[in-house]
């Protein structure tokens, strides 16, 4: 994502005073160019200082008679004494010069001259030579940006390219300036993140995100049907095809899931087999290793279950009890279309 920096708004057409520069010229300078201050450069043409208006316009009033003062106007007249018989820019300058490069990014340039409490700042180069001016109007100009230009950055810069999030997923509105996020994500920890590269966008006044991350709760079907590892293939067969579904959470006598077993299972491991369904029990033929998300997983981990383990379907528990089940159809429902034919290809890849 590209941000906005010093060079993109600062004013390329210094004007500059030398060190020796009088007084009067430096008056002459500022009033003819329309500007409040200028950049002090030394022999080799490298800022070394800052002129305002202020300091020149502090002159004539310090050198104008003390009057009736307290005790804190003398300690100032005694600080700024040397001030009053300044007749050349290297006298009158404010000496360090707060300066930025080209390439420094509008928010710590704004913090910079917050920090050292200035309006303006030379713009240097590597060699400390003036190629710019910035103010701090001009560190505004950023927030002049329109609402549909910022909701275009945030749908491209924000979603697509770093979040790799399709449109259907987020939605993304702005109003004066306030960038308003709504949808489902795949894991909670991408809504900081979100939130975080959105308010970096030049320009964003602030950032309302209501975008929520799917769960497995949010997912899975509720009131999980299951079988106990008791009970004979055929019945687990009837079962499904009352249900119409394809597989059934093996339970043991204090309900707490040890397996699963599918349609395939019944087929494989006993029918073909030999095996006499009305005599089998399904913990014969049941898959042992089972594989389970807690309720409020987040759906990236639920993916990640499946594809590595590649199955079509993992129960949820709660409380170490069985409140549900996703089966891939479930997902290919809530998925964007690129995310589903992963996890197809993942599932079904040789």
């Amino acid at each position: 994502m590209k941000h906005k920096t010093v060079a993109d708004v600062m004013t390329r057409e210094v004007v500059s005073v030398r060190t020796d520069a009088p007084f009067r010229e430096i008056v002459g300078a500022l009033a003819e160019h329309g500007v409040s201050g200028a950049p002090v450069l030394d022999a080799g043409g490298r800022v070394i200082g800052v002129v305002s208006e202020a300091d020149l316009l502090g002159r004539p009033t310090r050198a104008g008679g003390r009057g009736r003062e307290s005790a804190w106007d003398r300690l100032l007249h005694r600080t700024f004494a040397h001030r009053t018989r300044a007749r050349t820019a290297a006298e009158l300058m404010n000496s360090p010069a707060v300066t930025l490069t080209p390439a420094t990014r509008l928010p710590e340039a704004a913090a910079t001259l917050a920090r050292y409490g200035v309006k303006r700042a030379p713009v240097v180069d590597e060699n400390g030579e003036p190629v710019g001016i910035v103010s701090r109007k001009d560190l505004l100009r950023v927030y002049l940006r329109t609402d549909a230009e910022l909701a275009e950055e945030v749908r491209s810069e924000v979603l697509d390219k770093a979040m790799w999030l399709v449109p259907q997923e987020v939605s993304v509105t702005v109003r004066d300036g306030v960038v308003t996020l709504r949808g489902t994500v795949e894991r909670q920890g991408m809504v900081d993140v979100i939130t975080a590269l959105t308010a970096a966008v030049d320009g964003v006044v602030d950032v309302c995100n209501e975008i929520t991350a799917n769960t497995a709760r949010d997912l899975m079907h509720v009131g999980v049907l299951t079988i106990s590892e008791q009970d004979t293939v055929t019945e687990a067969a009837h079962r499904m095809r009352d249900s119409d579904i394809g597989a059934l959470p093996v339970v043991d006598a204090y309900g707490d899931a040890i397996g699963i077993v599918t349609d395939r299972d019944l087929v494989v491991r006993c029918v073909a087999a030999g095996g006499d369904p009305d005599r089998t029990p399904v913990s014969t033929v049941a898959t042992r290793d089972l594989h389970t998300v807690a309720a409020d997983s987040d759906l990236a981990d639920v993916l990640l279950l499946m594809r590595d383990h590649r199955i079509h379907r993992v129960p949820v528990c709660e409380n170490n009890r069985l409140v549900g089940i996703i089966t891939e159809a479930d997902l290919a429902r809530h998925l964007a279309e690129s995310a589903a034919g992963q996890l197809v290809r993942g599932l079904y890849a040789p």
